[in-house]
């Protein structure tokens, strides 16, 4: 999984790319300091051999923040230099290999920084900066590049540049607050939209790549559209990688986000009309894995406004996906995720669905399959329009009998409100699964003009306005409202914020489930409110609002700490940039904990076990490392302490893609051969000798 990184990862991202680089060059030019104190010796073959490795020494991710092509011509430069130059290197002394050294060093920053690239619509340039700015995004991509698009309108365009290693391609909206250099700049290139949209063809911008970030970075910096009304049309569309074999080979690692994905309306008679289409090979089991969907609005479609197949482990949060009708005999819903089978691991939070005519509004199903493997919290459905927008299933469900199987899905938090049967014109499920599977929950949610929930549920701790479907609940935790309108904080312009408490609902749901969409901490105030916002009085709200305004709530550390233990955080942080940088094996920690937060995020917030072990671990800890801050001493970690770091560790690994597995197996090799305490300065209480692997 991927998420978007927060501007303070960013920062500190850079500033350890180049440390990290100087203390590799350290590393390898210094064996013959070392060897020359040592009166040792070193022949030729060995130290170029050590630049002959170095690439796949450098963390993969480090190509992502720096041009590639200057970072390998500049150790092509190196080892041409060791071949040259080492009889004379050797027959130096000490003193004229630091100054050799020196002269190395000071030409690192020229060829280490970021690749920015500039589009301005109209202009004709190479690229460089704002003056000189390309007219559209060029044909071939530069990995570990970004590149900033002014306001204007752009044609369709394809992202097929082959994937390398984990290198990304950044396309932001250029912004006044973030637009690369200032050079030929205008804030007049900042302050609109950048729309790509096209008369012709079958989409807008089409995916066949990996490793891919399109920021809009503002609501909504970005905007998809097209003409082409009368033919099937996707405004975003992936069918397999290019360089991977094309169709059904998922494209994976993807970031669409602050995008407004609007098609040509709804009751478009037969045509096929997708915002956006994603679709990877279960059969191939090259599923389409790890996106994050955030903060878009996609709306007017006739056909849906996500359609899937095949796609895993992603995020789908903060977007508003809105009004799908058609006047032909297409079928269609909102959302549609197919055949994408069991363990999806797929997380739907903090969305707005509203208005939509079909099965329902997310529709997970697989054609004679089963699918398993949701969280589903913190999000918004409704119908504006009762008559217009009648679904047949319910607003979260499968496709008929027999033929979709759905299990473990986890219903928590939501609202609902007006959802309307097709048929009857009677109220519709909120949660509907037509056969006996297993595993799925439907907790702490409100359901407002809605039908109970149908199929094989466990279900607790929900508001209803129906007073059979509140006695459904478990151990009579169901709650009875006869006066929704006075609950909501404006029901008829559908401001389903709360007007007051509700009764408690179940906290043991977990911490991953503790914040609602505006970032309030369920909880806090001692109950734990029902559905998709938590209420909060005018006493707590503003030290609420000074709380969330000063994190960034995307690293693990933040979302677990941030709220009931700030001071956890802060004295991370202090630990961080006080004892870690002082060692090259700590800024590696840092380094890769920040190129791998999204991964970490989605793994802890995926599996409460972890989330719980994590965050005692921290706790225990925490006296430590504040009495090494700010006294001193030395971190000393129990043997049960580390023995629990070692199997989480194990346990993260499990579930993580290879690159993190790959980063995850260094960290605890370190671990456990006690060369990471050595380095960072901590102790283990009657530590002996490492454990055995």
């Amino acid at each position: 999984m991927q998420y978007s990184i927060p501007e303070v990862c960013d920062t500190y991202y850079h500033v350890i790319i180049y440390i990290y680089i100087i203390l590799l060059i350290i590393y390898f030019n210094s064996i013959l300091l070392l060897f020359d104190f040592a009166g040792g010796s070193i022949s030729a073959t060995a130290l170029r051999q050590g630049h002959l490795n170095l690439d796949s020494f450098l963390p993969p991710r480090l190509h992502s923040c720096a041009l590639y092509s200057k970072i390998k011509k500049y150790f092509k430069i190196k080892r041409l230099i060791l071949y040259v130059s080492f009889p004379f290197f050797k027959m130096m002394n000490r003193i004229h290999r630091y100054v050799f050294l020196l002269i190395v060093f000071l030409g690192i920053p020229a060829l280490i920084q970021a690749e920015n690239y500039y589009v301005r619509e109209g202009a004709n340039g190479n690229g460089l900066d704002w003056e000189n700015a390309f007219g559209q995004l060029p044909d071939v991509l530069e990995r570990g590049s970004t590149y900033y698009l002014a306001d204007g309108t752009y044609g369709p365009y394809t992202f097929d540049d082959p994937v390398d290693g984990e290198k990304y391609i950044y396309v932001y909206k250029a912004t006044e607050s973030e637009h690369g250099t200032d050079t030929g700049w205008d804030t007049t290139y900042g302050d609109g939209t950048a729309l790509f949209t096209t008369a012709s063809g079958f989409y807008t911008i089409n995916i066949e790549t990996s490793y891919l970030e399109i920021n809009g970075k503002e609501a909504y910096g970005i905007k998809v559209t097209t003409t082409n009304c009368d033919n099937n049309f996707d405004l975003v569309f992936t069918d397999g990688v290019a360089s991977q074999g094309g169709h059904g080979f998922g494209a994976k690692n993807i970031t669409l986000a602050y995008c407004e994905l609007e098609h040509c309306g709804e009751d478009q008679g037969d045509n096929v009309h997708n915002a956006l289409y994603m679709r990877g090979e279960l059969d191939k089991d090259d599923l389409c894995r790890f996106w994050t969907i955030s903060h878009n609005y996609l709306h007017d479609v006739n056909i849906t406004c996500i359609k899937t197949r095949g796609v895993t482990d992603s995020l789908i949060e903060h977007n508003t996906f809105a009004r799908r009708h058609t006047d032909g005999k297409r079928h269609g819903e909102l959302i549609s995720w197919n055949d994408s089978g069991l363990n999806q691991n797929n997380i739907f939070r903090y969305n707005f669905l509203y208005d939509s005519a079909g099965t329902g509004m997310l529709v997970i199903k697989d054609d004679d399959g089963h699918q398993s493997g949701w969280k589903i919290y913190g999000n918004v459905f409704y119908t504006t329009d009762k008559e217009r927008y009648p679904v047949s299933n319910g607003a979260i469900c499968n496709t008929g009998p027999g033929k979709a199987l759905l299990s473990d899905v986890e219903v928590y938090n939501n609202t609902f409100v007006n959802i309307t049967d097709a048929s009857r014109g009677d109220p519709d499920p909120p949660f509907s699964i037509q056969d006996e599977t297993s595993g799925n929950v439907f907790k702490n949610n409100i359901c407002i003009n809605t039908d109970d929930v149908f199929g094989e549920i466990e279900r607790s701790h929900n508001l209803w306005n129906n007073q059979d479907y509140a006695e459904n609940d478990l151990d009579g935790s169901g709650q009875l409202w006869t006066g929704s309108t006075e609950l909501f904080t404006d029901f008829g312009n559908h401001d389903y914020t709360l007007t007051q408490a509700t009764e408690p609902g179940d906290s043991s749901i977990g911490s991953e489930y503790n914040t609602d969409m505006l970032d309030n901490v369920r909880g806090e105030d001692g109950n734990w409110d029902r559905g998709a916002f938590e209420y909060v009085s005018s006493t707590t709200s503003s030290s609420s609002t000074s709380t969330s305004t000063s994190t960034t709530g995307i690293c693990p550390i933040e979302r677990l700490f941030k709220d009931e233990n700030p001071a956890a955080v802060e004295s991370l942080r202090q630990y961080r940039d006080t004892k870690l940088t002082q060692s090259p094996l700590g800024l590696t920690l840092i380094y890769l904990f920040y190129i791998h937060v999204r991964e970490l995020d989605h793994i802890l917030l995926s599996n409460a076990e972890l989330q719980a072990m994590f965050r005692q671990l921290v706790i225990e800890v925490l006296p430590g490392i504040n009495a090494s801050i700010y006294e001193n001493r030395t971190l000393t970690l129990t043997p049960s302490q580390y023995s629990r770091m070692l199997k989480l560790l194990k346990n993260i690994s499990a579930q993580s893609p290879p690159r993190l597995q790959t980063h995850l197996n260094f960290l605890r090799i370190n671990l456990e051969s006690g060369e990471l305490f050595v380095q960072l300065g901590i102790g283990i209480q009657d530590y002996v000798e490492p454990i055995e692997k």
